[in-house]
């Protein structure tokens, strides 16, 4: 069993599903590493990341795609595809540190970029993982999942294929991301049948706001109350990524997306910004607060894009909302 030393241990730790992966409960998402976020941003960014006693670092073999018309973090057209940038920059890091095992890294395989098509046949998950072991300079992956789910492919195989990489060492655990709940349960009763590795956590589009009933989020897929239901029956671990809305909570100017156009939009928005007003808060520290008291309870992934917006993001775990904030809020 691989053991983590010492590191400054501010921020507070939870074990994933049933693991020994001991994390924290706000991961670092790095998907624009070495895209609207440069190198030294991006190094900064773990970095600190580190100091403040954080170790659960996601990212994916599409992380980070620089296509045209897209602008990097200068403003500046890409004319360009570099290919895992966010992976190699981790990597790079990871070698400056030289402490591999203080981390635990958690990337993924199943979208498609340029060369490699959509899907997550056997024969990809092998191919992606190797690319990504390579890339991020290390032998083995804390968290594999499966980025998506590929109704080409059999599920049992897939599964099973994560299974050998964890018999062989080049992974650790397996999780799920952009499943809707009764594809993860299916994944569960074919593991429990077929003696496969389960997954310990599930990775969604996650937020304050309510999603429309009908709101299609393609090959996304929005937590709701039925996987909570289920997470909290089997210990099954929940992650958010996109839990800002890309700042909209603070700046009502930004388009939101159209799958949260509800009735109640401004109803919870308000709500939100006059808890956070009592609570001496800002709304985004709220919003995170309001993931890791949720139930059950679920961790947030923090992109924030410079040092201000990461240092207000660690700030929400002082934040301790009573049964009457939450009931409010929600």
């Amino acid at each position: 069993m691989r053991r983590c030393s010492s590191l400054v241990n501010d921020m507070e730790k939870i074990t994933l599903g049933n693991s020994e992966l001991n994390v924290s409960k706000m991961s670092l998402g790095t998907m624009y590493f070495g895209w609207k976020t440069p190198d030294e941003e991006g190094i900064r960014r773990m970095t600190e990341y580190a100091e403040a006693g954080g170790n659960f670092i996601d990212t994916a073999n599409v992380y980070s795609r620089r296509l045209a018309p897209d602008k990097d973090f200068y403003g500046k057209d890409f004319n360009e595809y570099r290919e895992g940038v966010s992976e190699k920059l981790i990597g790079r890091w990871l070698k400056e540190k030289g402490s591999r095992h203080d981390y635990v890294i958690a990337s993924k395989v199943g979208f498609r970029y340029p060369g490699i098509e959509l899907g997550t046949s056997p024969r990809q998950i092998r191919e992606e993982c190797e690319k990504s072991l390579l890339r991020l300079g290390t032998d083995y992956i804390d968290l594999y999942y499966l980025h998506m789910d590929d109704e080409n492919t059999s599920l049992e195989d897939s599964l099973y294929t994560l299974t050998e990489l964890k018999k062989e060492g080049k992974i650790r655990y397996i999780g799920l991301s952009n499943f809707k709940t009764e594809r993860i349960m299916e994944a569960d009763e074919i593991c429990k049948k077929e003696g496969f590795e389960k997954p310990i956590c599930v990775q969604q589009r996650y937020t304050y706001l309510k999603p429309r009933l009908d709101a299609d989020f393609g090959r996304q897929a929005s937590a709701d109350e039925k996987l909570f239901d289920y997470a909290k029956k089997t210990g099954l671990s929940l992650i958010a990524y996109s839990p800002l809305l890309s700042g909209y909570y603070v700046d009502r100017t930004k388009k939101i997306p159209e799958q949260y156009l509800r009735e109640d939009v401004d109803e919870r928005i308000s709500k939100l910004h006059s808890a956070a007003k009592k609570l001496a808060v800002t709304p985004t520290q709220l919003v995170y607060a309001w993931l890791l008291n949720h139930s059950p309870q679920i961790l947030p992934i923090v992109a924030a894009s410079n040092t201000e917006q990461f240092k207000e993001a660690l700030k929400a775990f002082e934040i301790k909302l009573s049964k009457d904030v939450m009931n409010e809020l929600n």
